[in-house]
């Protein structure tokens, strides 16, 4: 994975990761395990397939797998789902009600 998206990511606040499956060079599993080396916060994630290994557990961080086709309510949906998740296990539940918030409105 290129040094350069670890040297942003390092230096930005992101607060979700939509990552496929199927890297350039790498697998997103794997690119997830480096990011989480390389960050205190990781930030929520969620994984993109056509069809998720059956033999992979999802990486430190990531929520779940979207399956491909999708549509942008699904991915919206899911990210919030994450967002809660990571928030959550980060022990910021005061973020929550926001989080259900925009999913109330979203559906």
């Amino acid at each position: 994975v290129d040094e350069l998206l670890f040297d942003r990511l390092e230096q930005s606040t992101v607060d979700l990761i939509v990552c496929d499956y199927n890297l350039r060079d790498t697998t997103g599993i794997e690119f997830l395990s480096q990011l989480s080396q390389r960050l205190r916060y990781l930030p929520a994630s969620v994984l993109i397939s056509g069809s998720p290994p059956d033999s992979q557990e999802l990486p430190l961080g990531a929520y779940a797998w979207l399956r491909k086709p999708f549509d942008q309510h699904q991915l919206f949906q899911l990210a919030i789902e994450a967002f809660i998740n990571s928030d959550r296990r980060a022990g910021r539940k005061e973020r929550i009600p926001q989080h259900v918030k925009l999913a109330k409105q979203a559906c």
